[in-house]
């Protein structure tokens, strides 16, 4: 196997890894409303320190570092190897970010979204099949 094709591999899977833990770090802020920000006509300073502060927690910062390194293996792959075979790889970051969102997140798919996931791998084999 190439190296590039490795690295094309890998990049999805850390920007899928990425976007759930970001999603697990922003699952701590309270629903936001447009009463949220504002009470009285004035400005909600503690809620905005609330929200920059759930940016800080492990969860987030981690996702973020995640997904810095998944885009510098990205570009390392783009410029090793040909973009019709490194492109169509990236799906297989919103099929991890699905499974990660199933396992960990205990977010629920519905059977019509099931057929999209079956769809997307499908498309993945076929455009590598056809570079």
């Amino acid at each position: 196997m190439k190296l590039y094709i490795l690295l094309a591999v890998v990049a999805p899977i850390l920007l899928g890894t990425a976007g759930v833990l970001q999603k697990r770090g922003l699952d701590e802020l309270p629903k936001l409303s447009a009463d949220w920000w504002f009470k009285d006509g004035k400005l909600q300073w503690d809620m905005i320190k609330k929200v920059l502060f759930t940016f800080l927690n492990i969860y987030f910062i981690l996702g973020c570092i995640v997904g810095l390194a998944g885009g510098l293996v990205y570009m390392v792959a783009l410029s090793m190897g040909d973009i019709s075979i490194v492109q169509p790889l990236q799906g297989l970051g919103n099929l991890m970010a699905v499974i990660l969102g199933v396992l960990w997140l205990h977010e629920k798919v519905k059977k019509r979204e099931y057929i999209f996931i079956v769809l997307l791998i499908a498309g993945i084999v076929l455009l590598n099949m056809a570079a």
